[in-house]
């Protein structure tokens, strides 16, 4: 502590200052005698730095939290006192302190409904979900996760102008695929070979991708880095040659290919640094749809796909407040996902057979239930030589410190088949999907 100013020049000296000050009449005393501090946009900064320390450290994030509450009673600011309630709502959350983080969140909710903030009202509720389902409160739960989609539907709607009845620009993706001709066309020579190439980890969200990333990330070999649009921007560039991509990559020229390789590498050189011997993990679940794109830049590059349940997958993702508007308009109901989760899977296997890429299928209920020899045989297909290290994925996730996912609270924790059926708790609600979901829950051997 003594190396920390007394009197911090900005608002990041003073969240530091607080965030490590471990006895309360000390931190009292700073902020005290920092009257300038005292406002809405003080709370709503710290509000964002308790998020993120959550995944940091918990003490830290408590004791921002209980700042946060302070000022927003010394100014009577309502709105600062609802948006601090909700950041001690987190922390009591994740403190298994159930019923305490229940009551904060409720107030928290009251506040934002009188003053009509649409927004933060679905933002609260949602962060109220896991609460309600730790005490084993589903309908409540449920009743809950519908008002929030509507409350964020309608801001999406007001805010941004989206209308619900707009096509998803992710589901879209199933409309473009991989003719024969063009694939025809295709020449792998030149390619990176795999052990110049990326890993990359697929699948629907919310279906155990960041598990999967940090057990790859554990071992010595392999690298990951946070989601990143990395292909997505690589399509952009294949675009800009005035070609249609997926359809049309066949028509780039070995010059154009190279280049939009090293425009990957180069962002992928900004986020991470590999060293020699170490190979790329790139997980983003959407790039499912993207899989044109990485068998014509990558050949040799493995690509694994995580399933799951799909009505695990989908209460998940209907469980989750995505900030993003179109995945935010895709989970606002059950029939809606349902629908972009078939088209999903439909386009992969279509492309998969024509592309014949190096994919392999991790189903992840096998994957937590006999986790050491799943992992095993993933790395057999990855060539890795075994590393122990694989086998804790949680004590590898704690040490990176900050992982941007909404799974970052399941992650840290030992692997577990909790998870796993899940959606069973709210069955009623699926009766009208299960057609939609009806063939892959035969294709991969699930039952209803």
């Amino acid at each position: 502590m003594a190396s920390l100013p007394e009197n911090p020049a900005n608002l990041e000296g003073l969240m530091e200052l607080l965030a490590l000050q471990p006895e309360s009449r000390r931190r009292r005393q700073i902020l005290q005698a920092g009257r300038e501090w005292w406002k809405p946009e003080t709370v709503a900064r710290f509000y964002d730095e308790v998020v993120r320390l959550t995944r940091v450290d918990l003490r830290q994030a408590e004791r921002l939290a209980r700042a946060a509450a302070w000022i927003s009673a010394q100014i009577g600011d309502e709105g600062s006192r609802a948006i601090s309630l909700r950041a001690m709502g987190h922390v009591l959350y994740l403190k298994r302190q159930y019923e305490p983080a229940l009551e904060r969140y409720q107030e928290a909710l009251a506040i934002y409904e009188h003053l009509g903030m649409e927004l933060d009202v679905g933002r609260t509720i949602s962060g109220s979900l896991q609460t309600l389902i730790y005490l084993g409160r589903y309908d409540e739960a449920f009743a809950a996760l519908t008002e929030a989609h509507r409350s964020q539907v309608a801001y999406v709607q007001t805010a941004l102008g989206k209308n619900p009845a707009d096509e998803s620009a992710t589901i879209s993706l199933t409309k473009h695929g991989t003719a024969r001709d063009d694939r025809a066309r295709w020449s792998d020579q030149d390619a990176p070979p795999q052990a110049d190439s990326p890993v990359f980890i697929v699948g629907f969200p919310r279906s155990g991708t960041t598990l999967l990333e940090q057990t790859l990330d554990a071992h010595p070999q392999l690298v990951s880095m946070d989601e990143q649009p990395f292909l997505r921007r690589a399509a952009d560039r294949v675009n800009s040659f005035a070609l249609q991509c997926p359809a049309e990559l066949g028509h780039l020229s070995a010059d154009q290919l190279r280049m939009i390789r090293a425009e990957y590498w180069q962002r992928v050189e900004k986020k991470i640094q590999l060293r020699a011997g170490q190979r790329l993990v790139d997980k983003n679940p959407f790039n499912l749809l993207r899989l044109p794109l990485i068998r014509r830049l990558f050949p040799n590059a493995q690509t694994v796909l995580i399933i799951r349940h799909p009505c695990d997958v989908l209460f998940s993702c209907f469980a989750q407040h995505f900030r993003a508007p179109d995945l935010a308009m895709l989970c606002r109901d059950l029939p809606t996902l349902a629908h972009g989760y078939r088209l999903s899977f439909d386009y992969w296997y279509e492309q998969a057979p024509l592309l014949q890429a190096a994919t392999y299928e991790l189903q992840y209920e096998k994957f937590v239930v006999d986790f050491p020899a799943e992992v095993r045989r993933l790395a057999e297909f990855l060539g890795l030589p075994w590393d122990d290290s694989m086998l804790a994925p949680a004590d590898h996730a704690r040490s990176k410190g900050y992982i941007s996912t909404p799974s970052y609270s399941q992650v840290i924790e030992p692997v577990s088949n909790k998870p796993v059926g899940r959606w069973k708790n709210y069955e009623p609600h699926f009766h009208g999907v299960v057609p939609e979901l009806e063939s892959y829950l035969e294709r991969w051997g699930y039952s209803i």
